[in-house]
């Protein structure tokens, strides 16, 4: 990272804010999970909540494992007042297509209409 330079760390800094908004609208999307689950500013990584949704996280974690998708980390046995939500991260190295195709699943997986 040091030989990034400032310039350098300020633009992988800024593109993985612009991944992360992106994820959370393109997630945001879908009507019957909550994205993101905490109100502010969110950088990499932000909770989403399938409260509302079809099914419980274990079971989403296994479907979109069969399509290829990592969907995030479990919370519900670290932080079970969550209920029933993840832990999503984004970085430099997700396209814009690997989102796309996370709120496609998630959409497809979760019931969203």
């Amino acid at each position: 990272m040091a030989l990034m330079g400032p310039s350098g760390l300020r633009q992988l800094f800024e593109t993985i804010l612009a991944k992360t908004q992106y994820a959370i609208r393109t997630l945001g999307a879908q009507s019957s999970i909550t994205v993101p689950r905490f109100k502010g500013p969110h950088y990499q990584d932000f909770v989403v909540s399938l409260e509302g949704g079809n099914g419980s996280v274990r079971r989403l974690q296994e479907r979109m494992l069969a399509r290829g998708i990592h969907c995030g980390k479990d919370l519900s046995g670290c932080f079970p007042e969550l209920g029933e939500s993840l832990l999503l991260g984004v970085t430099e190295a997700n396209s814009q297509e690997a989102i796309d195709r996370l709120g496609l699943a998630f959409g497809q997986l979760t019931g969203a209409s």
